[in-house]
C-alpha cells in the first residue's frame, strides 16, 4: 500500500513539473511567439489553448491515424484514440477470429504433439486413447484422471478448513 502511494506521489510529482516546465517554455517566448501548444523537452505534448470540436475528435476519434496515443485537447500528456484501441480489439476478437479458440477446431494432433514436448510430468502417460473433456480443463486424459482431480480439490478444502481461524473441523478432517 505505502508503494502505491509514493507512486502516485511521484506520478503528481511529474505531471505537475511537466506543467510547471510548459508554462515556462510558453514564458519564456516574446509574447507575439506563444502559441500555447507544443513539446516539453521534445517529448511530453502540452496544449493550452481552448479546446475545439475538431480538436478533440482528432484526438479521441480518428479513423485515419494509426497511432493509439495522440496529443491531448487540453493539458500535458496524451490522449488515447479509442477508434484505434476498438478497431485493434476488433479485429483480434471478433466472430471470425473466435473460431480459432473454438474446442470443436482443435488439432487433437498436434494439441497432444506439443503436450508431450512441453507438458513434461504433467501430461505424461495422461493423453493415451480417446479424448475427454476433463483433458481439455487440466483433468489427465481420462476419466480416472478427473476423479484424481476432483479427489486433489477435495483435499485443497479440507486442507482450507484446517487452517481457517474460526472454522469447526468437519469428522473427516
Amino acid at each position: 500500500m505505502r508503494t502505491l502511494r509514493g507512486l502516485r506521489r511521484l506520478v503528481r510529482l511529474a505531471v505537475v513539473g511537466l506543467f510547471v516546465a510548459a508554462v515556462a517554455t510558453e514564458l519564456a517566448k516574446p509574447e507575439e511567439e506563444r502559441t500555447w501548444h507544443g513539446r516539453v523537452g521534445g517529448v511530453v505534448p502540452y496544449d493550452f489553448r481552448p479546446p475545439t470540436w475538431e480538436r478533440i475528435r482528432s484526438a479521441y476519434w480518428n479513423p485515419d491515424s494509426d497511432s493509439l496515443f495522440t496529443d491531448r485537447v487540453f493539458g500535458v500528456g496524451w490522449a488515447v484514440n479509442l477508434y484505434c484501441a476498438l478497431a485493434e480489439r476488433w479485429r483480434k476478437r471478433n466472430t471470425g477470429m473466435l473460431e480459432n479458440i473454438n474446442p470443436a477446431n482443435l488439432d487433437l494432433k498436434l494439441y497432444r504433439e506439443l503436450c508431450a514436448r512441453y507438458g513434461g510430468k504433467f501430461t505424461a502417460g495422461r493423453l493415451d486413447g480417446e479424448l475427454v473433456a476433463s483433458e481439455l480443463e487440466g483433468g489427465g486424459g481420462s476419466d480416472a484422471g478427473g476423479a484424481r482431480h476432483a479427489q486433489c480439490v477435495e483435499r485443497a478444502v479440507r486442507r482450507w478448513r484446517r487452517h481457517v481461524p474460526g472454522r469447526e473441523r468437519c469428522a473427516r478432517c
